[in-house]
């Protein structure tokens, strides 16, 4: 609770400072270029126009009180897919005034042009009104830290005082 930082017997100012972490969520330009209902359930592919990095779906749907499997699939050329994630989870549960809702599904992330996102077990493809594919970052606090040995104990026979030194380079 009482540290100070002496230099030549002066008290000197001092800062321990921590680096907040950062959330940074970018949205990618992509277009639904199929959205069907197949045997599995409705499906959507998005088309990045690029190698653009994302990792993130985020939908929107015209259903209420739902919880439904969601799997995520890659594609350099929209013909050949690698399964990025098989079991995402989406939901939605309402009561009266009362709303939650989970619509967005991470995963690995990636820099194929095509995502291909299946609900699984619906059936009518006008239930997912929209997606929209982000890349979604967090970078972890960092604390600064002042030094790195260990201080040495002295005892100060005229004030009475403890002192810790250390030396910080």
């Amino acid at each position: 609770a009482d540290v100070r930082i002496v230099r030549d017997g002066i008290e000197v100012p001092y800062l321990v400072r921590t680096l907040d972490g950062k959330r940074e969520e970018r949205e990618i330009r992509s277009e639904i270029s199929n959205q069907s209902a197949s045997s599995e359930g409705v499906q959507a592919t998005l088309d990045t126009g690029g190698n653009a990095r994302h990792n993130r779906v985020r939908l929107a749907v015209n259903r209420t009180n739902f919880k439904q499997t969601v799997r995520i699939e890659t594609s350099s050329d929209g013909r050949h897919w690698d399964t990025a994630r098989t079991d995402g989870l989406i939901f939605d549960a309402s009561d009266g005034d009362n709303h939650t809702e989970a619509l967005t599904v991470d995963y690995p992330a990636s820099t194929q042009r095509f995502v291909r996102v299946t609900i699984l077990g619906w059936k009518n493809p006008s239930d997912l009104a929209s997606i929209r594919l982000t890349c979604y970052e967090e970078t972890a606090e960092v604390r600064d830290v002042l030094a790195e040995t260990v201080p040495v104990l002295h005892e100060d026979e005229r004030t009475k005082a403890a002192v810790w030194t250390s030396d910080t380079g």
